[in-house]
């Protein structure tokens, strides 16, 4: 569902307007403005699916089954933004934030690991069967030769110079 394809039917439709400048005045980018207006309307519409037609009407319940309706947990981030500038704004008896649940976002590996840290790694394989020895020849064209997984993955035996001695 696109922005433009929200309709809000209630008394729910002055709400963007009014986030919109909220964003403004605390001087997020407009690429930033423009996430937080599509997502905060998607999450309006589905307060009005839940039953409210005011801001009055919000309440915990509406807000969770609000946040269900929406596609990604991802989104949950930014609803939480919109439930803070509800009760910030007074359009809400209370801040209703604490209903929505925090999306974590996977930690990435370190890119980097200390020789400590490799060697540990290296010592953690089981090079006592035949997939272990496949892996610990692996670990070592990364961490030895310093070879991407990509190109590890792609390698092939007819790749290898073997009388280079390399």
């Amino acid at each position: 569902m696109k922005r433009e394809d929200i309709v809000l039917q209630t008394g729910l439709k002055e709400l963007p307007g009014q986030y919109e400048k909220h964003c403004r005045e605390k001087g997020l980018k407009d690429s930033s403005i423009q996430l937080y207006m599509k997502l905060g309307l998607r999450f309006l519409k589905g307060l009005e699916d839940a039953g409210a037609e005011s801001a009055e009407d919000i309440n915990a319940e509406r807000v969770m089954q609000a946040c269900l309706s929406l596609k990604s947990d991802y989104y949950w981030e930014t609803t939480h933004t919109f439930a803070h500038f509800l009760a910030e704004g007074g359009y809400t008896d209370r801040d209703y934030s604490y209903v929505i649940p925090i999306h974590r976002r996977s930690q990435p590996m370190p890119s980097v690991y200390t020789t400590e840290e490799i060697i540990r790694i290296e010592a953690a394989i089981d090079t006592t069967c035949p997939n272990g020895k496949r892996a610990y020849a692996m670990l070592l064209l990364a961490t030895r030769l310093g070879l991407r997984s990509g190109d590890i993955i792609g390698m092939t035996f007819q790749a290898l110079d073997f009388g280079a001695g390399l």
